[in-house]
């Protein structure tokens, strides 16, 4: 397969991506990932979907659209996330991979993250993925 080219019918070319992307989408995607932490979702080769994460310390809120909403009245202390709240988003992130086999990772910081594999514990790098189409600008 030469790059760029559609492998088959269901294979987007590089083009067609980048036909829906102005650069002004590219800013607004990387002005996005700094707040951490958020999910990452691998869709497929070089596409991804982001998930914020937001921490509520009351149960009968509703679930924040397009975030992973976690009950945790003390996430922070003097501006920094707790081990509790570290391990609450984990969890919730190892159960989602589990129960709707899908890959995701969990990032804190540019160099601090968790992988969440369907038949592996999470997995802790220094190195979150980077690049990649947000697959939210693909299908607006």
């Amino acid at each position: 397969m030469s790059r760029g080219k559609a492998a088959n019918d269901n294979d987007v070319s590089t083009e067609e991506i980048n036909k829906c992307f102005q650069e002004s989408d590219i800013k607004k995607i990387r002005q996005e990932e700094k707040r951490y932490p958020y999910l990452v979702r691998h869709i497929y080769s070089g596409v991804y979907k982001q998930y914020h994460v937001e921490f509520t310390s009351d149960e009968g809120q509703p679930p924040v659209k397009s975030a992973l909403t976690i009950v945790c009245p003390e996430a922070y202390q003097s501006g920094t996330l707790t081990n509790k709240a570290r391990n609450m988003v984990i969890g919730s992130a190892d159960y989602l991979v589990k129960r709707d086999n899908v890959r995701l990772c969990v990032i804190f910081s540019e160099n601090d993250c968790v992988f969440c594999e369907v038949n592996e514990p999470p997995k802790p790098s220094d190195n979150p993925p980077s690049g990649g189409i947000n697959a939210d600008l693909l299908w607006q």
